[in-house]
């Protein structure tokens, strides 16, 4: 870690947010997110939130590097800078502007299909392209 502070993130299970470590609970703001500027600080707090995943609260936790400018944190990362933002889709397009449209996934399995039926008398042995 080129500065040392990190911050620790999550995905919200119920609706898959992005969310930060708050002393003690999650939030939606990265502006709100604890620093940690000590290591250790740092791995107690994220031992703490395996609990939250045990709960089904959160999936995924780790922690990742900030930098401070003028007092505000800024992802090290371009990775983290982009799940800062918000959905990488713009609202009023694709999937998240039509729920109808969403993927749908079955919840029953699909039917099983006829058995092949073998071919009989010469055609069975022809073996042209």
């Amino acid at each position: 870690m080129a500065n040392g502070i990190e911050i620790i993130t999550a995905n919200r299970l119920r609706d898959g947010a992005v969310v930060y470590w708050q002393q003690g609970r999650w939030t939606g703001a990265l502006a709100d997110a604890e620093l940690f500027a000590d290591k250790a600080a740092c791995t107690a707090a994220l031992t703490a939130v395996k609990q939250e995943v045990a709960a089904g609260h959160v999936v995924n936790p780790y922690r990742f590097e900030v930098r401070l400018e003028d007092g505000i944190a800024v992802p090290v990362k371009e990775r983290e800078m982009i799940r800062a933002s918000g959905p990488s889709v713009h609202p009023e397009l694709g999937k998240q502007a039509d729920p109808a449209s969403a993927p749908r996934f079955r919840t029953t399995p699909p039917p099983t299909p006829p058995s092949p039926k073998h071919a009989e008398g010469p055609e069975a042995f022809d073996v042209s392209l």
